[in-house]
């Protein structure tokens, strides 16, 4: 016996024809009879699919609302790459609910689409007149506006908790606990103390020497980075697994139309806030910038599902969805036509004109929130502020490039052994078991390594700010007179601080993403490139200010200041941040509103596409693809191309299930969907030509049927018919068919609209275009009608990961 015989269902049927045979087959096949019904009489190498009929359902036996029908099915093995494909997504799925056997449930767009224009149709109808009309329109506003208040003030909260517990590590504001440093200082108005006092300050009334205040300082400064590290991985663990990491992997496959069951709930939200406060401030390295993503989705799906005519309607779920997407985005940095580029660029899958204007309009509205509760109390517009006034020249470019080259190979980098690292976070039971002991162990390694040098106990957003700017004629850097940019005398310690910054935020950042507690990556991932774009920076002026007459440094001869450094630290952060992600478009757009550095523009773009060319030529997929893979999403990217063209019939499964157009019984669907957990049905023109002429859903068919029996006319033995063209809104759905008064339920209204079909030869590469492009889930193999299997998104997965035609090289 083959290998497909092995893993193929049998089914036997406990019913005797009341017809005498069934056509095509022998006696000794007939449904009930000692043999397996095997045979199809399409194909004699597919097993036949179990077929609802009449005399087999009149021969089950039923008791209460409750069918019996025996079947039985051989044990599959599990030998196969495809097979085990399968069975390791499933193992991974967290989504145990009654009718889904544990594994992802996946929409189909364009029938789920063509449903939410029936239900809104529906209820207009019920509604009518011009005014319900005006009021669904208003509830579809009021969720975009909550989500525009909600996503400013949650920013400007997590702002000021992240501020005031970052600084509560290294002391606190004797004018009021609950001040932060910048507000406790602001409170002296003549400038000339600041109430702020650190704990090496603070503790110098003990007797003890200096260098015991200084341990206990730094005592004080590990033991609270370390509390607000295990605090935020305890509460993700105990509460909220849901709530870790960044949300922007999750995120995307939901948005393919993947349900992720817990991920969109409140308690995830509530969880997600209180633990990215207290991870950001342990100062690991992370950001809140992702995570944003994920809490104005949640907050999203939160206020939409509190109507009733939005909870039912998945389209327009998913689309909201998307809007909490780029209003994310927009209050993480400032920026909300960046927002909205990225939910079009990196995240949604399906992006309809309608979710471009509300996506802008609700990210206005967070912007313009946040701005108004100025959580950092300066008034800016702009998260870092550039200097517009500096400027570049041509000969630039060249530096320039290769600081987006270097960005783009730190993306690599970080990709490769961020991967590595996380593969074997799952595969050691150490380390899986115990994530609270892994957070404590990276928050540890991370104050051995940053505490020691005071330019990184800096938040990495200080950082950030600091490499951005630019030396004034004092000197310094700014306000705060940071000298060590700025001083010629002292460059060889400013190479070994940036270097080392560079190699141990790099280190850090791969140790840290990936853990279980709530965790981004934009801006490690921009401090890095900062660091090392502010290097090439400072060479580049070296050389010009060592050899002026150079041709090349021509341009420089009129100028005051031939290089600046912190447009190289610029051009850095934005192409390692593309390294990692591999966004383009909106990254541009995203740092000239984060800066408001529009004349910067050109060096930033070729920085980026720098970047970009050298990932491409890793051949590494972006960070988030990579981490969707790991977590074994089942996500089709259309920007991969399949190369290995095998027919549709190699990667096609046998229909197991069809109900005919004709002939079964109400009872008999019920009894479908107690015994079989598929999330949909084939129907068929009749039993012996399995002629495809439809499919109806899961919840479509249980909606028909609770509708149904409302009727006092109806009865489980009341024959059902999917043939036609009925409205589902139509109430006249039973019909009169024989003189003795029988009826006839039609439900081709609850069947899907569309049906793609594709021949059995097929190449593999446009099953996957429609599956990536399309949003389906389900296509179905015919020759000239006949159904002769099903490729379900999940099938195409598999299949992918076992011939590695799309490499997954941490599956293996």
């Amino acid at each position: 016996m083959d290998e497909e015989d092995e893993i193929r269902p049998r089914f036997s049927l406990p019913a005797s024809s009341m017809y005498g045979s069934i056509d095509g087959l022998p006696a000794s096949d007939r449904p009930g009879s000692s043999r397996d019904h095997t045979v199809s009489p399409a194909n004699p190498n597919i097993a036949a699919p179990m077929l609802f009929s009449r005399e087999s359902f009149r021969d089950a036996s039923f008791d209460g609302g409750s069918l019996s029908m025996q079947t039985s099915r051989a044990p599959s093995r599990q030998g196969s790459r495809g097979q085990f494909s399968r069975l390791r997504m499933r193992k991974a799925s967290r989504d145990t609910s009654a009718g889904f056997a544990g594994d992802y449930v996946i929409h189909d767009f364009i029938n789920e689409k063509t449903r939410s224009h029936v239900l809104e149709h529906e209820q207009q109808r019920m509604a009518r007149g011009p005014i319900a009309e005006y009021l669904y329109t208003a509830k579809i506003y009021f969720v975009l506006v909550s989500m525009g208040i909600g996503a400013g003030l949650v920013a400007a909260s997590l702002d000021l908790s992240v501020e005031w517990l970052s600084d509560i590590k290294f002391g606190y504001c004797s004018d009021g606990w609950y001040l932060t440093r910048e507000m406790c200082c602001r409170l002296d108005e003549e400038g000339q103390r600041c109430g702020f006092r650190e704990w090496s300050t603070a503790l110098s009334f003990l007797p003890l020497i200096g260098s015991a205040t200084s341990f206990l300082a730094f005592l004080a400064y590990a033991l609270l980075a370390l509390a607000f590290g295990v605090t935020a991985a305890y509460l993700v663990k105990r509460f909220a697994p849901h709530a870790a990491g960044s949300g922007v992997p999750e995120i995307k496959t939901v948005l393919s139309g993947v349900v992720i069951r817990g991920y969109l709930s409140s308690w995830a939200f509530i969880i997600k806030v209180i633990g990215l406060a207290f991870s950001v401030a342990s100062g690991l390295n992370l950001g809140k910038e992702g995570p944003f993503v994920h809490l104005v989705s949640v907050l999203a799906n939160m206020v939409a599902t509190s109507f009733d005519d939005f909870r039912d309607n998945f389209n327009l779920m998913m689309e909201f969805v998307c809007v909490g997407t780029a209003a994310g985005v927009s209050v993480a940095f400032n920026a909300p036509i960046g927002g909205v580029l990225f939910a079009f660029e990196e995240a949604a899958s399906y992006f309809p004109n309608r979710v471009l204007w509300r996506s802008f309009f609700a990210s206005a509205l967070a912007e313009l929130t946040l701005t108004l509760m100025n959580p950092f109390f300066n008034g800016k517009a702009v998260m870092f502020e550039v200097n517009h006034s500096l400027e570049w020249f041509w000969f630039e470019m060249i530096p320039f490039f290769f600081t987006g080259a270097l960005g783009g190979i730190l993306g690599s980098i970080f990709i490769h052994y961020n991967v590595k690292w996380s593969k074997l976070r799952i595969h050691d039971p150490f380390l899986r078991r115990s994530p609270i002991i892994e957070v404590a162990g990276i928050v540890l390694v991370t104050v051995m390594l940053q505490y020691p040098i005071p330019f990184l106990r800096l938040t990495n957003t200080e950082i950030l700010a600091t490499l951005f700017s630019e030396c004034n004629e004092s000197g310094t850097l700014g306000e705060g007179g940071e000298s060590l940019m700025c001083d010629s005398t002292r460059i060889d310690k400013l190479f070994f601080v940036l270097f080392y910054a560079v190699g141990a935020k790099l280190l850090l950042t791969i140790l840290t993403f990936g853990a279980r507690l709530p965790a981004g990556l934009f801006i490690p991932s921009m401090t890095i490139g900062a660091c090392a774009g502010r290097i090439i920076g400072t060479i580049t002026k070296m050389v010009a200010a060592a050899h002026p007459d150079w041709a090349i440094f021509s341009q420089c001869r009129s100028a005051s200041v031939c290089v600046r450094p912190s447009i190289y630290a610029l051009v850095g952060a934005s192409s390692t941040l593309a390294g990692v992600t591999q966004v383009s478009v909106s990254l541009v757009v995203i740092m000239f509103e984060l800066t408001g550095g529009l004349s910067h523009l050109l060096p930033t773009m070729f920085g980026i596409l720098a970047a970009k060319m050298v990932c491409t030529l890793s051949g590494l997929e972006g960070i988030y693809d990579m981490h969707i893979n790991i977590k074994r999403y089942p996500f089709l990217d259309s920007k991969h191309h399949v190369s290995h063209e095998v027919p549709a019939r190699v990667i096609m499964r046998p229909p197991r299930v069809v109900i005919p157009e004709m002939g079964a019984t109400l009872g008999h669907l019920q009894q479908l969907l107690h015994d079989y957990q598929y999330y949909g049905f084939p129907i068929v023109r009749r039993e012996h030509d399995m002629i495809l002429t439809g499919n109806i859903v899961r919840k479509e068919l249980k909606a028909g049927i609770e509708k149904a029996l409302r009727d006092p006319r109806v009865s489980y033995e009341t024959m059902v018919s999917f043939k036609g063209e009925f409205d589902i809104t139509d109430k006249d759905y039973i019909q009169r068919i024989s003189a003795n008064n029988e009826i006839l339920l039609n439900f081709a209204g609850f069947r899907d609209r569309y049906l793609s079909q594709v021949s059995p030869e097929t190449p593999l590469s446009d099953v996957y275009d429609c599956f990536s492009a399309l949003g389906l889930r389900m296509c179905f193999v015919t020759r000239h009608g006949e159904l002769l299997g099903l490729i379900s998104k999940k099938d195409a997965i598999a299949y992918c990961d076992a011939t590695g035609d799309i490499p997954r090289k941490f599956f293996r």
